[in-house]
């Protein structure tokens, strides 16, 4: 029942912006509510393959902005593509499974299209600004209400199976599992923390806000990656900020950090204290790495870990996958179709390196990602949730968003940050003092 009354919702409010914005800004709040709060199936299928709430809405967008803009927007995706395909045909058994499986990692790229459709037609300063990050802090915060519910003892949005017999007890907000939750407040970092430097002082409040209350979800999930991956998101934002930002980036992200580790450190030492090893994720690891060397190149096929290599581990018969995204996707696709997999993202990562340094609003998009990057990574590489349901999908959003901000430079829209539009204020006065004088 609340998965279909959040689907009505996510319609209503589509509909109403449809008549108020521009079709792209519409669709990517459409995109962010069907990824964050409908992420369950919605019980259909076509030709026997499963759709759910975000492959409808993240096909049907991509759909669209292909026809109006009239551009790919994945080229980056072109040789992973080509791969995949070609699997499919000629190696990988043919079944419902992997045609499902297939599925879900080309709607993946159209999310990263998407994200990049949306960068390209973004106005810093103007209405779309308000509409993205008002939709992230109500997202964020909705979120975060729901967590404190289920930490509380309310049965709301509650796990449900065998996660809820072994994760029974954690906060998960509206997704099926603690650990996604606080996921998605990373990568969410991605456009959040590049906000708090926005001109307008509305969007800036805004910004610190939901960076603040995400920390929430982050602490009440007690998801031990989650939590390092956010603070240490928050810390290479901090290091990496020009000297000339804004004072107040200066002040809210270490207080953020030092209040989070204050707040939920007990509980996450716990979790540590109870389970030092991290459970069998080593034993995963040599299961992983021994899959990858019978079949390097080829792999068993996308959404095949657990058919394949259970075979021959009872662990992993029982449903449990490597806990390292990169193995996870390697044993899957094979060693060069995976390598093509996250090409996009090391180019992304690469390019904000280069543009770091710089002092608009192309500089602090690209430390935006830098950040988002830092504490990804730590949950890519100590579990495989990044590759299930909704968040693969907020993961590529994010990314091809992040991609598109950073392709944008030079662009005359391209508005001022903060800390510049305080700096041509501070030049105009002296001028006028000047002339007065």
């Amino acid at each position: 029942m609340p998965t279909l009354l959040l689907g009505l919702i996510a319609v209503a409010v589509f509909i109403v912006m449809l008549g108020t914005l521009r079709w792209w800004s519409t669709a990517l709040i459409a995109v962010i509510i069907a990824t964050t709060l409908v992420p369950r199936p919605i019980g259909f299928e076509i030709a026997g393959v499963p759709l759910q709430t975000y492959d409808v809405v993240i096909v049907g967008v991509f759909v669209i902005g292909f026809v109006v803009s009239r551009r790919p927007n994945f080229a980056l995706f072109l040789p992973f593509l080509v791969l995949l395909v070609l699997g499919a045909i000629f190696e990988w058994e043919p079944d419902p499974q992997l045609s499902t499986n297939v599925l879900y990692l080309l709607v993946g790229v159209a999310a990263w299209a998407v994200g990049t459709y949306f960068a390209k037609h973004y106005v810093p300063g103007s209405r779309h600004e308000t509409v993205l990050i008002v939709s992230l802090t109500v997202l964020i915060l909705f979120q975060a209400v729901v967590t404190v519910l289920q930490a509380s003892g309310v049965p709301i949005f509650a796990l449900q199976g065998r996660t809820a017999e072994l994760e029974g007890g954690r906060a998960s907000g509206t997704f099926s599992h603690p650990g996604t939750v606080g996921k998605v407040m990373i990568l969410f970092m991605a456009i959040l923390l590049p906000l708090t430097g926005s001109a307008t002082a509305r969007t800036r409040r805004l910004a610190y806000f939901a960076v603040l209350v995400a920390l929430v979800p982050v602490g009440l999930s007690e998801s031990r990656a989650n939590f390092v991956g956010y603070l240490l998101a928050l810390l290479v934002w901090f290091i990496i900020m020009p000297a000339r930002s804004a004072k107040a980036s200066r002040f809210v992200v270490p207080a953020v950090v030092l209040a989070g580790a204050l707040i939920f450190s007990g509980t996450i030492i716990d979790r540590f204290t109870g389970d030092p090893e991290g459970g069998a994720r080593q034993h995963f690891v040599e299961v992983a790495l021994e899959a990858i060397s019978k079949n390097p190149w080829l792999g068993v096929g996308p959404g095949n870990y657990i058919p394949v290599v259970g075979q021959t581990d009872n662990l992993t018969a029982q449903g449990w996958r490597v806990h390292n995204v990169f193995l996870l996707e390697i044993t899957e696709l094979g060693i060069p179709t995976a390598l093509f997999f996250f090409l996009p993202a090391v180019v992304l990562i690469i390019l904000s390196i280069r543009l770091m340094r710089r002092v608009d609003d192309t500089g602090a998009w690209a430390r935006g990602a830098i950040a988002a990057a830092a504490g990804t990574l730590v949950t890519a590489v100590t579990g495989w949730g990044l590759m299930n349901g909704s968040i693969f999908m907020i993961w590529f959003l994010c990314m091809g968003f992040s991609f598109g901000m950073l392709g944008r430079r030079g662009s005359p829209k391209f508005g001022p940050t903060a800390a510049t539009a305080r700096a041509k204020r501070s030049t105009r006065t002296r001028q006028a003092r000047v002339t007065a004088a």
